[in-house]
């Protein structure tokens, strides 16, 4: 839930920048949407740590975080 909430507010933040043009928006947002994909795959691999394929997992993860957006 965590992960979700900084998320949408570093969409919203993102959101706002583009009426503004503001470059410390911009860059605050992204540093948001950087620390939801950390804080997601901190919480990945305390959900699959005991699975061997940790690797494989995370992999999964990524890509499908790399995706979505696109």
């Amino acid at each position: 839930m965590t992960a979700v909430a900084v998320a949408a507010f570093a969409v919203t933040m993102w959101l706002a920048a583009e009426d503004e043009s503001s470059i410390g928006i911009r860059v605050g947002s992204f540093a948001l949407g950087a620390a939801a994909g950390l804080i997601q795959l901190l919480a990945l691999r305390a959900v699959v740590r005991h699975i061997e394929q940790l690797r494989l997992a995370v992999g999964l993860a990524l890509l499908v975080i790399v995706l979505l957006p696109g």
